[in-house]
């Protein structure tokens, strides 16, 4: 009996260390882009094969020739805090994107060049930051 509910202990201790924590979340941003979050949203990322906007992103707008990103940085190196005191901005060319991975991805940018961009690009008006995570 003493034996059985060792087992047992042992089993729900195990079954409970190995299933915390390991969670992730994907959303579709359409054209192979997915909004990416793996053991905690504080590394939020977009990605299209690897990683295309490092965590932390927090807003982005989309359409199908460009993703428009808010991102805050990361302190220090891969799944580190996130610096809430800076925005960064990020516009993802889906088509230059395509001729090689990162080839389209403009950023980090400030709110000002981000601006300047969004007019360049003449997108200004057609897209908008609508999914805020």
């Amino acid at each position: 009996m003493i034996k059985k509910l060792l087992s047992f202990t042992l089993l729900l201790a195990f079954l409970s260390f190995f299933s915390c924590d390991f969670d992730s979340i994907s959303e579709d941003l359409g054209n192979g882009y997915e909004l990416v979050w793996i053991d905690t949203k504080d590394n939020q990322s977009i990605y299209k094969e690897e990683e295309q906007v490092p965590g932390y992103v927090f807003s982005v707008g989309y359409n199908t020739e460009y993703i428009i990103a808010k991102q805050y940085p990361q302190k220090g190196d891969f799944y580190s805090e996130p610096n809430f005191s800076v925005t960064n901005y990020f516009i993802i060319d889906i088509k230059e994107n395509a001729k090689g991975l990162k080839k389209g991805v403009i950023g980090p940018l400030s709110e000002a060049e981000f601006n300047r961009k969004m007019d360049e690009f003449k997108i200004k008006d057609r897209i908008k930051f609508t999914l805020v995570k």
